[in-house]
């Protein structure tokens, strides 16, 4: 793809779509991917910042967030979560809202949550998230949401 190598250099230098922020002590902080980023209530936020707090909240295996297209024309965060421990999965969706508001600012919990087996993977291990946004974008069905 030629086309798209030659996209990604600007001025002599590979461009890699990482999102790094610095601090006054010079500190280097990797943010994610800029592919990856979403835009809820006008803000951008890092997907990361939501799978952290539930995973740290030890709520799920695995955790991933995309967005979505909501009923009002507005991007819904959509939560999807592998790996939910019987005893957790009646109370999800009220875990993960008081996991992630604890750790972030509210409007950065998602408007949904989708119980899967298991997130979709590459095979080197990283999450299909194209695959999770088009399932965001369909109704829940028994192979994603919690019955």
């Amino acid at each position: 793809r030629p086309e798209a190598t030659a996209a990604a250099f600007r001025n002599g230098w590979f461009r890699t779509g990482d999102v790094f922020r610095f601090d006054a002590d010079g500190f280097w902080f990797h943010e994610g991917r800029g592919d990856d980023m979403l835009k809820l209530s006008g803000q951008w936020v890092n997907p990361a910042e939501i799978e952290d707090a539930v995973l740290r909240a030890r709520l799920a295996a695995e955790a991933a967030v995309v967005c979505a297209p909501g009923a009002n024309g507005l991007e819904r965060g959509v939560l999807f979560l592998a790996g939910v421990p019987d005893g957790k999965r009646a109370g999800i969706d009220a875990a993960v809202r008081a996991a992630v508001t604890a750790a972030v600012a509210r409007y950065k919990c998602p408007a949904e949550v989708r119980l899967m087996d298991a997130l979709p993977r590459t095979a080197t291990g990283k999450v299909q998230r194209f695959r999770l946004r088009a399932l965001a974008s369909a109704p829940p069905d028994a192979a994603t949401a919690d019955a």
